[in-house]
């Protein structure tokens, strides 16, 4: 069973009885809490929601093959080392696998590859792209492990080595989900529209050449140059190995990267699908959070997006007291929350018009506007329509 990361009580809540203000973490020496520590009685119920993402047990690696000794080695911090426990679960399983394809040690049938293609995206697509999504902000790898994940575990997700990094961090980040700056953003869509869905999925489909054209035009000549060359090889090696063995290509590397284009899409889509028109560029305004859900345990806090795109470097295990810390700035801002419900959970109900059964999911936070499950509704669908007419240079 994969070890737990180390838990600090939550400040300002009851957690294991203590309360603890300023103690350092993971991004170094803490900030002074924000003003909604000053109110314990508007904290707990908040901080509450946060400690069950925090007290519950990491499941982000599936099985813990590395001695502590090793972890230590290849993580610099120590809720890292779940970390490198899933490299090495990945390296132990997805990688032999796929030389066993490739050198033809088994049957070339095309069920054995849909197989492996199976249990490639259930167990490991996931995991495998919220460790890259943070490796990407933070050295929270070093060594094999870090090589492992940016080099050889990327193509066998369908993504050429160093391109997330560059479209997450460098373009999206950057850019705050606008149109002008963000090839990926999701503003001038009807977000509950499948047919614009599928727009979004097709310009999706082009970050292979839209991308570096993005990052020239904010003067970042020579992450532009890296991405072109770096996809340029990847499709190459793709070709040189269709040659060489057609079936493992296709199952191993084609197939792959057509799932993680339409997964990373409605992710994304997902992520952004409801922006607030007063303020569609916020932090607060472009996402939303989902707290006490199983998944966060499975994908580092990430359902904490709003905490993310706030400081998007901020640790991930620190993600739910920095919410609690936040509160203040939540609540003014009007910022959305969910209880229960997960990004693709959200997605999906969008588009099947459940916008009710969502309202019925939204956190109340103290100090913000409250509404009744109508008006909740009504929110909801005011956040879908199209953001249009506004200005915006890319800042990359």
């Amino acid at each position: 069973r994969p070890p737990r990361a180390p838990q600090r009580p939550l400040r300002g809540s009851t957690v294991r009885g203590a309360v603890r203000v300023g103690a350092p973490g993971p991004s170094g020496p803490a900030t002074p809490p924000a003003r909604a520590a000053e109110h314990p009685s508007r904290v707990r119920p908040m901080a509450s929601l946060a400690a069950r993402d925090l007290r519950a047990s990491r499941r982000e690696a599936p099985f813990a093959p590395l001695p502590r000794a090793w972890c230590k080695a290849v993580a610099p911090h120590e809720q890292d080392a779940v970390m490198a426990q899933l490299v090495a679960c990945l390296a132990l399983t997805v990688l032999p696998c796929a030389a066993a394809l490739f050198a033809r040690a088994v049957p070339q049938r095309h069920l054995l590859g849909a197989c492996y293609l199976v249990a490639l995206e259930a167990v490991f697509l996931a995991r495998y792209m919220l460790m890259l999504h943070y490796a990407a902000h933070r050295r929270a790898l070093r060594g094999w492990a870090a090589a492992l994940v940016r080099l050889a575990l990327a193509p066998l997700f369908g993504l050429p080595p160093g391109l997330y990094q560059a479209h997450h961090v460098a373009m999206h980040h950057a850019a705050g989900n606008a149109w002008a700056g963000d090839a990926s953003s999701t503003e001038r869509y009807q977000r509950d529209s499948l047919l614009h869905f599928a727009c979004y999925l097709a310009r999706f489909a082009a970050v292979y050449a839209e991308l570096p054209l993005v990052l020239i035009r904010a003067g970042r000549w020579a992450l532009a140059t890296q991405c072109a060359l770096g996809s340029a090889a990847y499709l190459a090696a793709v070709r040189a190995l269709w040659a060489y063995n057609a079936f493992a290509t296709l199952w191993v590397l084609v197939v792959p990267a057509a799932v993680t284009l339409v997964a990373l899409a409605l992710g994304n889509w997902s992520q952004h699908v409801f922006l607030d028109p007063r303020a569609p560029r916020s932090a607060y305004g472009c996402t939303y959070n989902c707290l006490d859900c199983p998944d966060n345990q499975l994908g580092f806090n990430d359902g904490y997006h709003i905490v993310h795109h706030a400081d998007s470097r901020c640790h991930w295990s620190e993600m739910p007291q920095r919410f609690v810390d936040r509160l203040d700035e939540h609540a003014g801002k009007d910022a959305l929350c969910f209880r229960g419900v997960f990004f693709f959970d959200v997605g999906i109900a969008v588009f099947a018009g459940r916008l009710r059964f969502l309202a019925t999911r939204i956190v109340d936070l103290d100090g913000a506007p409250q509404r009744d499950l109508d008006q909740k509704e009504a929110m909801l669908r005011e956040r879908l329509r199209p953001v249009k007419g506004m200005r915006h240079r890319p800042t990359l």
